[in-house]
């Protein structure tokens, strides 16, 4: 597979406070796919169920090169990494590609926090592979 640069789409962010209750994803509607912003949204939210159903059955976390594969690995990812320790994505910018939409943004929680890229593969309706790297 040949990867082209991607585009920006969107150049400036838009500062959302961590606690706000102001929807992140809302700056993304229409301009990436709907299962994406479904998936931050629900890993926002803590809703490991409708997270893991953003994904194919097959589908992929690859968290900083650590592999997650399938449902049950995907849950559990998103349980003792974004749940266990409060993880809210904010600050979000976009670029996509023919194949991937990329989603720069602000990581807040106990764990990580910073700077961190999330690469979503979006194969018809359901996430194929979400990337996170630094």
């Amino acid at each position: 597979m040949s990867h082209r640069p991607l585009t920006p789409v969107v150049a400036t962010p838009v500062r959302v406070r961590e606690h706000s209750g102001a929807d992140p994803t809302l700056r993304l509607a229409g301009l990436v796919p709907s299962v994406v912003c479904g998936a931050i949204q629900a890993a926002n939210a803590h809703d490991v169920a409708t997270f893991v159903e953003c994904f194919s059955v097959d589908g992929v976390v690859d968290a900083w090169g650590v592999l997650f594969e399938a449902g049950p690995a995907v849950e559990l990812w998103a349980q003792r990494w974004v749940v266990d320790h409060g993880v809210r994505f904010t600050d979000l910018l976009h670029a996509v590609d023919d194949t991937s939409v990329a989603v720069h943004c602000q990581v807040h929680g106990s764990g990580y926090s910073g700077p961190a890229t999330l690469t979503f593969t979006v194969l018809g309706n359901v996430i194929g592979l979400l990337r996170i790297r630094r």
